[in-house]
């Protein structure tokens, strides 16, 4: 029976166990003790954490062509006061934290796109005051700590228009990618939204030291190398041709990073673009010459 379970369970098998119901979507954790308290009796808490997201789905729900149609409401999947909880205790790079941010991106994402829909609204049909308020606070509060944004947000980012949603990934993480001089930029948070009190003891704060630090990505050639194709095939084969997916404000802010970033004088990447240029170059002449064959067969 299950009396019989809990006995056979150890104390941190039980906080586990206790972790997720602590964490219901409907608990506000404006106090953060029995989390505290829980996650202090857990052996392994980073696992423990990634469990308990994982029995509420936290994460993407959505891909590019399905956000763009849907009817349902995307909203949080469980109190943004967690994942602030989260960020404050592991840092932005964690592994626990990246998988609250996709969490918050994507949900941040889709108000902006129903708000596209209906301007004349402040806060897209459905969602409520206090949820639209959590989702647009806690994805600045991620953004001003420097989380990093994946290579696959990138699709999305091209349908947002909301400046605010934008201009982090240029201007904070981008510039922390390719070493660019950093920016002096932060996010100010208007929206109204009651965060707990947090605070780090210094066994706490080495901790998270130790986890930014042994979780911190490599901004390395290979990185910058990636990254740089990937914005490389945006402004080359999208950002001048007719696609209206892409945000005209989108469109401003990439045309003015790709600028910053061709006049950096980063030499992986003067390579880099010497190579596309002369790529660039030889699929022009092999169009050019494959259209003169076939215009020499059409008179023929």
């Amino acid at each position: 029976n299950s009396s019989q379970v809990i006995r056979n369970l150890s104390k941190s098998e039980l906080a586990s166990s206790c972790l997720i119901q602590a964490i219901k979507p409907e608990r506000n954790l404006k106090k953060i003790d029995l989390l505290e308290f829980l996650i202090d009796k857990i052996d392994q808490p980073i696992e423990a954490l990634k469990s308990a997201l994982d029995h509420y789905k936290v994460g993407f729900k959505f891909n590019y062509e399905t956000i763009k149609s849907t009817q349902k409401i995307r909203s949080l999947s469980v109190n943004s006061n967690l994942y602030y909880w989260i960020l404050k205790n592991y840092g932005p790079n964690s592994e626990v934290t990246q998988k609250c941010f996709d969490d918050i991106f994507e949900s941040r994402i889709w108000v902006d796109l129903k708000l596209q829909k209906t301007p004349d609204r402040e806060v897209p049909e459905g969602l409520t005051i206090g949820a639209f308020n959590s989702i647009c606070s806690i994805y600045l509060e991620f953004c001003n700590e420097k989380v990093p944004f994946k290579n696959s947000y990138l699709q999305y980012l091209q349908l947002a228009k909301n400046h605010e949603i934008i201009h982090p990934f240029f201007k904070i993480n981008l510039h922390h990618v390719f070493d660019l001089p950093p920016l002096k930029f932060s996010l100010k948070i208007t929206y109204e939204y009651i965060r707990p009190e947090i605070k780090l003891n210094r066994a706490q704060r080495n901790k998270r030291k130790s986890n930014e630090i042994s979780n911190q990505q490599a901004h390395n050639e290979s990185e910058r190398k990636n990254w740089f194709e990937l914005l490389e095939k945006i402004y080359y084969h999208k950002l001048h041709t007719d696609n209206s997916d892409i945000t005209e404000n989108f469109k401003e802010s990439f045309e003015s990073f790709w600028d910053k970033i061709i006049l950096a004088n980063i030499p992986e990447l003067k390579y880099l673009s010497n190579n596309s240029n002369r790529n660039n170059e030889n699929e022009l002449q092999q169009f050019t010459q494959f259209s003169e064959v076939f215009s020499k067969k059409q008179r023929q």
